[in-house]
């Protein structure tokens, strides 16, 4: 954490790492932050976003959200009972909005996903979802997709 600084303001930040009173080399990368006047948690003007794309009632069961860096999008990660149950992926701009829904259960079936814990294969471009696969006798299973939701294996 950072203290001192003031509000409006925009700073450039480089790291050097130190243990045992030896220094490393100054990072090449610049990381910028702008300061508010609000502390962090305490402004009153939040909102409420709703991003169930109209989905119904129940279709926000167990989210588990993620961010894809890669495209600067929210990924959360549901099991979607107003469809069956099954694994959903609700994708949305970080700040809420141009949500989309898309059932990513790979024709898995009613509970097939319990316990999703989604994470991003960075390397390859990939959703990564393992499941408790009800469907499958509650056997460990691995959904994965496209970072959009598509082409669901």
């Amino acid at each position: 954490m950072v203290t001192g600084l003031t509000g409006g303001v925009l700073y450039y930040f480089r790291v050097v790492a130190n243990k045992s009173g030896v220094s490393s080399v100054v990072s090449l990368l610049d990381v910028m932050a702008y300061t508010t006047t609000t502390p962090l948690g305490t402004s009153t003007t939040g909102t409420h976003v709703d991003i169930s794309v109209g989905k119904g009632t129940n279709s926000g069961r167990l989210p588990n959200p993620i961010i894809d860096y890669i495209n600067g999008k929210l990924l959360v990660v549901t099991l979607n009972e107003a469809n069956d149950s099954k694994l959903s992926l609700f994708r949305c701009n970080l700040d809420g909005t141009s949500c989309s829904h898309t059932d990513i259960s790979a024709g898995q079936g009613f509970n097939a996903a319990l316990f999703a814990s989604p994470v991003i294969d960075h390397i390859n471009g990939k959703l990564l979802v393992p499941a408790q696969n009800y469907a499958n006798d509650s056997k460990l299973g691995l959904f994965k997709c496209n970072l959009d939701g598509t082409s669901c294996t």
